[in-house]
């Protein structure tokens, strides 16, 4: 149980660092709209809910899966506005100025370590549950509107950045939702 616990925080921490390279690289760039792309994909919500999903598949039981998903989700988010502020990227401010989403990591976590664990099950709300992450990927672009001109303007077809992170993120999620039902991913419990 240590060993999983340990990689729900180098999931927590590495979504954080991920998250704060894309950042600094966006800016060092100037904006260079691939390093936007970047930025909005490692910004997804659908990628930070994944990680309380993933944080819940690691601890396995259902317990521990309510208390990994929420955990996972604000050492992210603790992470990134510290080092944020110690190398300059972020104010010292951010963590009061973005309490609204240390709250929505501790609320939604709970749910989302749920699902993790039950993506370990091998029956049919086990795929349901696996489906969750590649079902968030591919509906964030179209519910947040990405594909209708998004940031740079010409939306996925004229190569605007939300634009082509959305087509990113419905690609991935498609075909992580096409391995779910195709291999019938199967996993120990």
């Amino acid at each position: 149980m240590r060993r999983a616990w340990a990689l729900v925080a180098l999931v927590g921490a590495g979504l954080a660092v991920l998250t704060l390279l894309a950042a600094a690289a966006a800016d060092q760039l100037d904006g260079h709209p691939a390093a936007r792309v970047v930025l909005v994909l490692a910004n997804a919500g659908s990628v930070w809910a994944g990680q309380a999903v993933l944080a819940g598949w690691l601890v396995r039981r259902a317990p521990a899966a309510a208390l990994a998903g929420p955990v996972v989700g604000l050492l992210s988010l603790v992470t990134y506005y510290v080092l944020g502020a110690l190398t300059g990227l972020t104010p010292w401010s951010g963590l009061a100025d973005n309490l609204g989403w240390l709250v929505a990591a501790a609320v939604a976590g709970v749910p989302l370590g749920l699902v993790g664990a039950l993506a370990r099950r091998r029956d049919g709300l086990g795929v349901l549950a696996r489906l969750v992450v590649p079902a968030g990927a591919v509906l964030e672009p179209l519910v947040r509107g990405w594909l209708d001109g998004g940031v740079g303007g010409g939306g996925a077809l004229g190569g605007g950045v939300l634009g082509v992170a959305g087509l990113v993120l419905i690609v991935a999620g498609l075909a992580g939702g096409a391995l779910v039902v195709r291999r019938r991913i199967v996993t120990s419990r």
